[in-house]
């Protein structure tokens, strides 16, 4: 087969099967040609596809590590963070980021809640949920209202169910509650129902009742034949 041809159906493959890291990804692999490529590009410097495994190690191993090692790579992450130009591997860092106990967890995450990517948000989300304590319940609470962005926004109200019995975590999910978007509100109440103990399904009226400090009755388990009228067949 012409290796013009061969190269071309490496392509078509990747964007077919979606690889994450480009259409080469897959075909790379097997075909000689990428091969060398790939070793050319290596040879003056780490590659995207390399860095971004490397980081996933790391976070992998992160939680592993000694307390004084765990402290060293976190001030690594915090000046890799601040030089990477590429979001995606902002994204990986703040994945390192967030499975480390180490004192400049904080000061990373707050940045990476502002930075100017979504995706790099939502994994800042995702590792204050992880932390579970009152710095990251402020900043996510905060976040919920500042934030423009849909999917950042969902991401805070799936996080906030951590936070049993809170207060804080109660009232910015109410400020999702009365969101135009159902997406939103349909995942504020899945997380209120964690948070507050209560069941008033998706029954938004009677949570905006409970939350003004009324006490609506909570509707009746539905019966089986209820949950089979639910159900999807495909």
């Amino acid at each position: 087969m012409d290796v013009r041809i061969g190269c071309l159906l490496a392509c078509a493959l990747g964007l077919l099967t979606g690889c994450a890291d480009g259409p080469f990804n897959c075909g790379g692999s097997w075909n000689p040609w990428l091969r060398k490529e790939w070793e050319k590009d290596e040879r003056r410097g780490p590659t995207f596809h390399t860095q971004r495994k490397q980081l996933q190690e790391l976070a992998d191993s992160a939680p592993m590590q000694s307390a004084e090692r765990q402290e060293v790579i976190g001030q690594e992450m915090l000046e890799r963070y601040r030089n990477e130009a590429n979001p995606l591997l902002r994204e990986s860092v703040v994945r390192v980021v967030g499975r480390l106990n180490a004192s400049m967890v904080d000061e990373t995450l707050e940045a990476a809640m502002k930075d100017a990517e979504p995706q790099v948000r939502i994994a800042a989300v995702k590792a204050l949920g992880q932390r579970s304590n009152e710095d990251a319940l402020k900043t996510l609470a905060g976040a919920m209202t500042e934030d423009s962005d849909l999917d950042v926004r969902i991401a805070i109200a799936s996080e906030l169910k951590r936070w049993k019995n809170s207060h804080e975590a109660t009232r910015a999910l109410a400020s999702a509650l009365d969101d135009n978007d159902a997406a939103l509100q349909h995942q504020a109440i899945a997380s209120l129902e964690q948070v507050t103990g209560r069941s008033y399904g998706m029954n938004a009226p009677a949570w905006r009742e409970y939350l003004a400090g009324g006490n609506p009755p909570t509707p009746p388990a539905p019966s089986v034949a209820e949950r089979v009228k639910g159900w999807v067949w495909w």
